[in-house]
């Protein structure tokens, strides 16, 4: 995890670069981001990584907490419920665009971003690869409507779903990449039949739906499970090290 020397501004590789080790499963939802760590295991300062951060925030990816730090952020199952049911809206309305202005060209478009999932899915190529892959096939559909709007609304949510995936974890995530599924979507704007999309996409993302909603309610039991041992492991902890100074000293 280091810069290299490029064309590419520090700011930008350094944002890229976190990007990449959140993806990567380096920092869990929830934990505290490690200024002065992360700085020197890139070969940056302080102040380049705040900037990057920065940009992390607005993106939703990141916390600020005043007089604590900054940590990764956690999702509800409100939020992640909402944002799949915003996601299913885009995008079905954008497949029923892409449906209307069905070519050759379109097709193979689509059938390019479909081809590059499949191969990191089963490669299987580094997480932070398969979910680049997988948004651009989602993104593909987006820009193939030929709605700037909608592709617009839709790109504003990648942070939001980068913190979905943070949330629902690499195990979960694989399932919800699956080629197969992706496939049906691609078969279903081909078909050109508005019910068929609807009925397709509704059913895949109701799917995914599931699957994100019990991961995260997952994870939300799991920190609710931590924090509350957590004083009682302290406490013992403490009476370790004491017991082990009383048995020094003799």
């Amino acid at each position: 995890m280091k810069i290299e020397a490029s064309r590419r501004t520090l700011r930008a590789q350094t944002l890229a670069i976190l990007r990449n080790e959140l993806l990567a499963g380096r920092f869990s939802p929830g934990e505290r981001v490690n200024e002065v760590q992360i700085a020197a295991e890139i070969g940056i300062s302080r102040g380049t990584l705040r900037e990057a951060m920065r940009n992390l925030e607005q993106e939703g990816l990141l916390v600020s907490v005043p007089h604590r730090g900054t940590f990764v952020r956690r999702f509800t199952v409100r939020e992640a419920e909402e944002l799949q049911e915003v996601r299913a809206s885009l995008e079905t309305a954008a497949a029923i665009g892409v449906a209307r202005n069905w070519n050759r060209a379109v097709r193979d478009h689509l059938r390019e971003h479909l081809d590059r999932l499949r191969s990191a899915y089963d490669a299987p190529s580094p997480f932070p690869e398969r979910v680049k892959a997988d948004l651009g096939f989602h993104e593909a559909i987006c820009e193939s409507s030929g709605n700037r709007t909608l592709l617009r609304l839709w790109q504003s949510l990648i942070g939001n779903i980068t913190v979905m995936v943070l949330n629902v974890g690499v195990e979960r995530m694989t399932r919800l990449q699956d080629p197969a599924e992706h496939e049906r979507l691609f078969g279903a704007i081909g078909s050109r039949d508005e019910a068929i999309i609807r009925d397709v996409f509704a059913q895949v993302f109701e799917a995914g739906r599931r699957e994100v909603a019990a991961a995260v309610a997952e994870r939300a039991e799991s920190d609710t499970l931590t924090r509350a041992i957590a004083p009682r492991v302290r406490r013992l902890r403490r009476s370790e090290q004491g017991a082990a100074t009383v048995d020094n000293q003799r």
